[in-house]
């Protein structure tokens, strides 16, 4: 596990950023290792929409994904699209976007206890 960046040429293929968001408050099921479980869906979703609203503001976020769920709490394993426009924008930046922005919620996303983003 880990974060991971793939850098692309500007102008083609959007950056894409994984990491593993930690949810701390939530106990992990082997339902969440069935991307069809209605409690897969339900958390995957959840958390897709809280990821959405706080990569928001940044004008060329495409949108966000959950690949799959793991024990340790429950860490979940996301996906951060971008449009590639050659700027700054790498890991670490996008990174410390969500950070900052579960921070300034008292840890959390939505309902979302989030303990650690890497």
């Amino acid at each position: 596990t880990g974060s991971s960046c793939e850098m692309v040429d500007a102008g083609s293929t959007p950056l894409t950023v994984s990491a593993d968001v930690t949810l701390a408050d939530e106990v992990f099921t082997g339902d969440l290792y069935d991307m069809y479980s209605s409690r897969y869906i339900m958390l995957a979703g959840m958390l897709e929409r809280e990821m959405n609203m706080a990569l928001s503001s940044n004008p060329f976020f495409l949108g966000s994904g959950v690949g799959s769920f793991s024990p340790g709490s429950v860490v979940a394993r996301v996906w951060m699209m971008f449009q590639n426009n050659g700027s700054a924008l790498n890991h670490t930046t996008v990174i410390a976007t969500l950070q900052n922005y579960i921070s300034s919620n008292g840890g959390k996303l939505g309902n979302l206890t989030v303990s650690q983003v890497a």
